[in-house]
């Protein structure tokens, strides 16, 4: 590798690692905004009635109103609509019998399963809040296989 390339690279480096920064706080401030949601306050949010489509995946909530098309209301997919649905995702169910569900005894394959739709989920749509677990949601774990 000739000096000039290395030097550049250093600076390209220098400069990722300032805007990096920036966008770190871009993000930490974009957090803060986020919303927090319950399962029962994630219900609400199916596409019905006009509503946007939110779902949760790894406790991440995004916005899938732009995946109308396999979420919305009489589609594909609609019963992910207003869930978290991170164990069906990992356990490849077209269900929401799993929906709001612990998903942390997923068997390492379906773990793998489920960071493949979680990097699909980011890639596609905005993630607007956080999924807030209650006792409800890791009693429905214990009456569910991994």
């Amino acid at each position: 590798m000739s000096w000039w390339s290395f030097w550049s690279r250093r600076s390209d480096s220098k400069e990722e690692a300032t805007s990096d920064d920036g966008n770190r706080e871009a993000k930490a401030d974009k957090k803060a905004e986020m919303k927090s949601f319950t399962a029962a306050e994630l219900a609400q949010f199916t596409g019905e009635n006009s509503t946007p489509i939110y779902m949760s995946v790894k406790g991440k909530v995004y916005d899938c109103t732009g995946g109308a098309a396999f979420y919305g209301p009489g589609n594909s997919y609609a019963v992910f609509a207003g869930k978290e649905v991170s164990r069906c995702l990992g356990k490849m169910l077209i269900s929401d019998e799993e929906a709001n569900a612990n998903w942390d005894d997923l068997t390492p394959e379906r773990m793998q399963s489920l960071d493949e739709w979680a990097a699909k989920f980011d890639s596609k749509y905005p993630v607007i809040g956080v999924f807030v677990p209650d006792e409800a949601y890791y009693a429905r774990q214990k009456m569910l296989t991994p």
